[in-house]
Formats: C-alpha cells, sequence, structure tokens
C-alpha cells in the first residue's frame, strides 16, 4: 500500500508511514487527501514535510485533555493578548520616535535655512515641524524667525505668541514677538511698549541674554528713552565686551539725544570692535540714510551685503539710498536683487515705492506700494504712504480710504498727521481737527505733526 502524502510504500500490517508519519489508509499521490495542516495560500513558501510530522494525530480515541493542558491552553492565550498589547505599544512608540525624529529633522532643517536667510524654505520646514508636533514651541519659533526676516512683522508677531502660549519660560519667543511688534509699529509709543514688556520678560528669564538688552536698547530709542537705551546697551557690554551692536545701540541714543558727534563715535566704534557683524555696518547706513548722507549710506549697506549676501533688507535699503543719491539704474537693479531673494517680503516694493513717492514719482509709487500691499495686507505703513501718493496725484478720495486704513493698522502720529491733511483737502475740517490733535497727543515733539499743522492752516 502507497501512503498518501509521500507515496512511498508503507509494509503491511503498520498503521503509520515510516517516511513521513502519515497514517495508513489515505489516498495516494494525485489524489484528493484531507491533510492534517490548513492549505498554504498559492505562492506561500510550503512547510517541510517533517514539521507537518510533527502535528499528526496519535492512534486512537482521543483522551480527555487534563486540566494541566487547559490552563496551559489558558495561559498561552493570555499570553497571546498580552504579547498583542505589548506589540501595540511598542508600535505606538516606535511611532512615537519616529514622529518625534522626523519632527526634529523639519526643525534642524528649518535653523538650516534661517541661518542661510533662506526664509521661504525655513517656512516650509517649520510648517512640516509644527504639522509633525504641534505642541513644540521650537517649530513656531523657527517660523517667526522667517516671517521677520520677510518683514510680515504682523504674522511673525502672531506666530511667536504660539510660541509663547507652548513655552511660556522661552527667552526667545518673548525677544521674537517683542521684535515684530517694534518692527511693526515703530511710529507707535503704545506699540513699542509692548516689545519692550516682552523683551523685559525675556530678561527676566535670562538675566544673561545680551540679545534682549540690546532689543531692548533699540526700543527704548524710538520712544526718547535715549538713557535706559545707553544703560541696556552697557548692561550688553558687561555680558560680552566686543558686542558690536551694543556700541551700535548708545550710538543711535546718542543721535536721538542731539549728541551727533558722540552718536557717530559709537557708530563706528561698533565697526572697530566687530568687523565682520554686517548688522553694525547696517544700522550706521541706516543712520547715515536718516541724515541725508545718502553716499555715506551706500557705503555701509555695500560692507553689510559683502559680509552677508543673502539678505534682501541689504540690497532694499541700498537700492533705497542710490535712487535718493541720485543713480536710478543702481537702484533699480538692488531693489530687484531683493525682490529675488525674498520675493515673499513686502520690504523691498515697500522701500521701492517710498523712494519713488519722495522722487514725485507719485504713479510708480502707487504701483509698488500695492504691491507691498498685496504680500502683507497688514502693512500699515503702505497704506500710509500709498495714501500720500494718491494725495499728491489729486485722487482724495482713495487718500482717505487708505488712510483710514493706515490709522486702523497703524495708529500712529504720523497716520493721523496724514489723514488730518487729506480730511483737510477734502473740506473735511472738524475731521482734520480731531486727528491733528490725536496726532499731537501722540507724539507733541513730531516734526511730521508740525508740518500738518501748518498745511491745515493753509486754504484748499
Amino acid at each position: 500500500m502507497l501512503c498518501g502524502e509521500c507515496g512511498k510504500e508503507i509494509q503491511e500490517g503498520r498503521k503509520f508511514c515510516i517516511h513521513c508519519g502519515a497514517p495508513a489508509g489515505g489516498k495516494g499521490p494525485g489524489e484528493e487527501a484531507k491533510s492534517p495542516v490548513p492549505a498554504q495560500p498559492e505562492g506561500a513558501p510550503q512547510q517541510k514535510r517533517a514539521e507537518l510530522a510533527t502535528v499528526a494525530a496519535p492512534p486512537g480515541p482521543p483522551a480527555k485533555p487534563p486540566k494541566l493542558h487547559r490552563r496551559r491552553n489558558m495561559f498561552i492565550l493570555i499570553g497571546a493578548g498580552v504579547v498583542v498589547v505589548v506589540v501595540a505599544v511598542v508600535l505606538i512608540l516606535v511611532f512615537t520616535v519616529f514622529k518625534g525624529d522626523s519632527a526634529s529633522d523639519y526643525l534642524q532643517a528649518a535653523k538650516a535655512f534661517n541661518a542661510k536667510k533662506q526664509s521661504a524654505k525655513a517656512i516650509q520646514e517649520a510648517e512640516k515641524a509644527i504639522k509633525e508636533n504641534p505642541n513644540a514651541a521650537g517649530g513656531y519659533i523657527e517660523k517667526a524667525k522667517a516671517l521677520l526676516e520677510q518683514g510680515r512683522y504682523a504674522d511673525a508677531g502672531a506666530t511667536a505668541t504660539k510660541a509663547i502660549e507652548l513655552d511660556k519660560k522661552n527667552p526667545e519667543a518673548y525677544i521674537l514677538r517683542g521684535r515684530a511688534i517694534v518692527a511693526y509699529g515703530s511710529g507707535s509709543y503704545e506699540a513699542v511698549g509692548e516689545g519692550i514688556k516682552d523683551y523685559t520678560k525675556a530678561i527676566e528669564l535670562d538675566p544673561k541674554n545680551k540679545e534682549a538688552y540690546r532689543y531692548r536698547g533699540d526700543a527704548y530709542t524710538l520712544i526718547n528713552k535715549n538713557k535706559s537705551a545707553a544703560a541696556d546697551a552697557e548692561k550688553a557690554l558687561e555680558i560680552d565686551p566686543e558686542y558690536g551692536q551694543a556700541y551700535s545701540i548708545i550710538g543711535l541714543a546718542y543721535m536721538a539725544s542731539g549728541v551727533d558727534d558722540k552718536g557717530w563715535d559709537y557708530l563706528d566704534k561698533a565697526v572697530k570692535v566687530s568687523p565682520k557683524d554686517p548688522v553694525v555696518y547696517f544700522l550706521r547706513g541706516y543712520q547715515k540714510s536718516a541724515t541725508g548722507d545718502d553716499k555715506g549710506a551706500v557705503a555701509d549697506f555695500a560692507k553689510a551685503i559683502e559680509l552677508d549676501p543673502g539678505r534682501a533688507l541689504y540690497y532694499a535699503n541700498r537700492g533705497y539710498s542710490y535712487m535718493l543719491s541720485g543713480n536710478e539704474e543702481k537702484g533699480e537693479a538692488d531693489f530687484e536683487k531683493a525682490m529675488k531673494l525674498q520675493p515673499e517680503s513686502p520690504i523691498p516694493w515697500e522701500l521701492k515705492g517710498t523712494a519713488d513717492l519722495a522722487l514725485g514719482k507719485n504713479r510708480p509709487a502707487v504701483a509698488d506700494l500695492s504691491e507691498a500691499i498685496r504680500l502683507d495686507p497688514r502693512d500699515g505703513p503702505a497704506y500710509n504712504n500709498r495714501a500720500t501718493a494718491y494725495l499728491q496725484m489729486g485722487d482724495y478720495e482713495e487718500a482717505l480710504k487708505d488712510a483710514d486704513k493706515a490709522v486702523e493698522l497703524y495708529p500712529t502720529a504720523d497716520t493721523y498727521a496724514n489723514r488730518a491733511i487729506i480730511n483737510h483737502y477734502l473740506g473735511r475740517d472738524d475731521k482734520a481737527k480731531v486727528d491733528i490733535e490725536k496726532a499731537k497727543e501722540l507724539d507733541p515733539e513730531s516734526q511730521n505733526v508740525k508740518q500738518a499743522e501748518e498745511e491745515l492752516k493753509k486754504p484748499v
């Protein structure tokens, strides 16, 4: 008789095949026979015959399993359940670890792009980090840095606020929000005051943070608290005697106090102390531009660009100074470079529009400032300058619309004074009077407010 499993001959009288262990009496090869093991799916690796032999049923009627056997089965079931739970926990932990790793990778990529001033890519990576780990402040911090670089100050402030909500003890988050608030509302005492509060909080959290002192000092110069500005800069120098930007802040404080000689001395000292820091050249160039020395400003901005060629802000400011110094061709080239470096930033468009406005090119100014507003609909200064362009074109209704928006977004002495003039030209002298009084309340020493007051005395 042939074995129904392996096809080999079974000796007469034997109940099992000595070759494979199958019971005698099964069907031969090619015939359908029941197998003690379920059929495997097509393409699956076949089990060895020796393995099948170990699960063959013993001869004779099965005995009632002892309790021990049943308990063993129970333990197997319990053990299987425990294994399932353990496997599930391990999978969750593995997923969490890999998720954490990916969030960390995205965060490191965002930091690297921020270091290279590639803000658009930094934002993309930061948003991926946020998506992977929305409860960590790091992604929001890197995104806020990139938004600051782009000049999207309102968005940067909101993003830094989210970082603070997630980590109230992170001084960097407070510094970033302070910078955003001050940059956006630099003409507003109230906004600058809010920024100062954030810098103060950062100092409370980290008394050795030189940047917190440096930025608070800068903010103090904007509201004429120049002694406080100098004191903060001195504190930053105690922390780091080679911190050139602190000398720049002392210089700006002296300049704001009318002590120009000492101001320039400190601005020059900043460059000597930190000759490889582009920021000190930028700050000195900015001050030269503000005092009408556009050629000197061009030289300082050029040095800043040499040290940090990837920063759009430097090209935009040099473009502005080039245009005001009469070299419009180079100015246009610098603005194009800035726009290429930071296509999402409103700053190059805003500065170009402001330069056009200063040169009496009102229509180009409107076009440039409109693009700045498209890129950042909350850019109050851009609305204010476009209102001025419309005013000079005689389009008072459009000017008023922009002036209203500027006051809403950027309620400073300048925006109220500008709207006062527009209301005056529209014959709304009662409203003009209210606006000029508000402007004087906000900044009684402002030359722009005083000029606006004189403008209101002229007949329309």
